[in-house]
């Protein structure tokens, strides 16, 4: 599948909310104009800069660690596709099972951000965006760009996670330039929050990302258990 109709699913699968709701409480609050660019920029910046550097510590960490690999005896790779299976498996049964679990921890999220807003924007962005490394869409996608040998590549295909990911960022943003956040903050809450048709595109491509989850997983594990009972590999 090509890089970039990948990034931008992932991108929609991934949308986060909790920077804009930051940005508006911050906003509620008195914040200057400049706070919200702060914020908007060390959001892009710092998850921009983690994306790559991600990707090319796995590129090159894959091309040196090759060598080693090929004196691995095949039952250590076998044990890793068990761990990797139960690990895909456990997050299918999560993200289909245990939603609830997962929407409580975005509240908890929402509440630590807001702790540090009257530190700064500045704190809050660089806290919202090093938690994008916990974001399943995000892995995959440094997990896809790192096969990338092109950096203006790996660079375009993290910029588009970024800007569709925290698309309400920048929506706001743009919003506060143009002294028109108030009503964008009115469409956002009325429009973007309680639409069904988004929740239905987001769900729809949430339970594609469970499906696909579920069938790598189910892949890995039968051929784990292939190898254990024949020894040899079944792909």
């Amino acid at each position: 599948m090509n890089l970039f109709p990948t990034t931008f699913l992932l991108g929609l699968t991934g949308i986060d909310p909790s920077g804009a709701i930051a940005m508006i409480t911050a906003l509620a609050m008195g914040v200057l104009k400049r706070d919200i660019y702060v914020f908007a920029i060390t959001t892009f910046v710092v998850t921009l800069l983690m994306g790559i550097i991600s990707s090319f510590f796995i590129d090159t960490g894959v091309y040196y660690i090759s060598g080693v690999l090929n004196h691995i005896p095949e039952s250590i790779f076998m044990v890793l596709e068990f761990i990797v299976a139960i690990v895909l498996l456990t997050w299918f049964i999560q993200r289909a099972f245990l939603k609830s679990k997962k929407e409580s921890k975005a509240k908890q999220k929402d509440s630590f951000f807001m702790k540090y807003i009257k530190k700064g924007l500045f704190v809050v962005a660089l806290i919202f965006a090093l938690t994008g490394i916990t974001d399943p869409s995000f892995i995959a996608l440094i997990t896809l760009s790192s096969n990338s040998t092109n950096i203006l590549e790996v660079v375009l295909a993290n910029s588009i996670w970024i800007l569709i990911s925290q698309a309400p960022v920048f929506i706001l943003t743009i919003a506060v330039i143009l002294n028109k956040h108030e009503k964008i903050i009115t469409y956002l809450r009325n429009k973007f929050s309680n639409n069904p048709n988004i929740q239905k595109l987001k769900m729809g491509l949430s339970h594609l990302l469970s499906i696909v989850i579920l069938f790598v997983g189910s892949i890995i594990l039968l051929e784990a258990t292939y190898y254990l009972f024949t020894n040899s590999w079944l792909i």
